[in-house]
């Protein structure tokens, strides 16, 4: 089920309370970051994967402008401020110019130093966390669209494009190759504010030559990173409640999903593959999860995640109307 409908559903009291196969041990723990749970207390699921926004970038273009890779630590990640200079410095016109030089051109960019993704609120939120804002507290009681730090991180996000001219517009974006493991191939963008699900499109292009790298995202006050994971549920209309039960739990083993955690799409929703030493090299093989992946991902995953409000929060497919109404 879609993530933004588990709770709409769960508020007609179609969907069954999973809580006991939790209870019981019949099905492993989960993360609790990726837990629906209804006002009432119902638990409707867990997402059968997990994802959380990082930032990827191609290592190539920073050795060639010899500087550091993005930090790949939570308790190290650059600020919003040490980001930008970073982006500058990786941003050329086509004279190689970049916008810390005299007669830079933005008109005529040929390489952007970063691209925030957009398209869902959680691509822009974990800025907004970072800073003390977001979209709505994380007891879901309060609307935190109108603080003030909420308001100055997407303006510093939409400065990016309009004042520091280091990340493409929304128009020049679609100018550009479309899936991030093209994007970063090409060289016309050094690093992507995007999901973990990313590097199933990073994948196919190692073998043309791109060298990924993966980073925990620039802070304001402090680390933030928001997560997703489409729920596996179950209707209480069912009439093989046996048979859909043994389905669920057959779902939700991560030893029957490793095909897609290999190939970079999921990240698992299971708790022990996140501390287990044994499970997380087996998670971590792939030449699509760079070296840093452990602390970039998994650990960043474990010390910085604030859950998308779908998760708990029923209306929360209506505040996106908020924005979108003045515009």
């Amino acid at each position: 089920m879609l993530e933004a409908q588990a709770l709409k559903y769960a508020e007609s009291g179609i969907l069954m309370d999973l809580s006991s196969f939790y209870k019981d041990g019949s099905v492993t723990p989960k993360l609790e970051s990726n837990k629906f749970v209804s006002p009432d207390g119902k638990l409707l699921g867990y997402s059968v994967a997990n994802e959380i926004i990082l930032l990827h970038y191609n290592k190539t273009m920073f050795d060639e402008a010899k500087l550091p890779y993005p930090p790949a630590e939570t308790e190290k990640a650059w600020t919003w401020d040490q980001m930008l200079e970073v982006a500058r410095k990786l941003t050329k016109d086509k004279n190689g110019k970049n916008p810390t030089e005299a007669g830079f051109d933005a008109k005529n960019i040929v390489q952007y130093g970063i691209n925030v993704s957009h398209g869902q609120d959680f691509f822009w939120t974990p800025f907004a966390i970072s800073n003390g804002g977001g979209e709505v507290s994380q007891d879901g009681k309060q609307l935190l669209l109108d603080k003030p730090e909420t308001i100055e991180a997407i303006q510093k996000i939409a400065d990016l494009s309009n004042v520091e001219h280091v990340s493409p517009t929304a128009a020049q974006s679609s100018g550009l190759p479309g899936d991030v493991g093209q994007l970063l191939l090409s060289k016309k963008v050094a690093m992507v504010t995007s999901g973990q699900w990313e590097l199933i499109n990073i994948n196919p292009q190692l073998s043309k030559g791109l060298k990924n790298g993966i980073g925990v995202l620039p802070i304001f006050k402090k680390p933030a990173t928001t997560n997703t994971g489409t729920p596996i549920v179950i209707y209480k209309s069912t009439k093989h409640v046996k048979e859909t039960v043994e389905l669920y739990k057959w779902l939700m083993n991560t030893e029957k999903n490793l095909a897609n955690i290999d190939s970079g799409v999921w990240m698992p929703a299971e708790a022990s593959w996140y501390t287990d030493a044994d499970k997380i090299k087996r998670w971590t093989q792939s030449p699509v999860h760079p070296p840093e992946y452990k602390t970039a991902v998994i650990d960043y995953a474990l010390k910085a995640t604030y859950p998308t409000p779908w998760f708990f929060l029923p209306t929360y497919s209506r505040i996106g109307d908020i924005p979108q109404s003045g515009t």
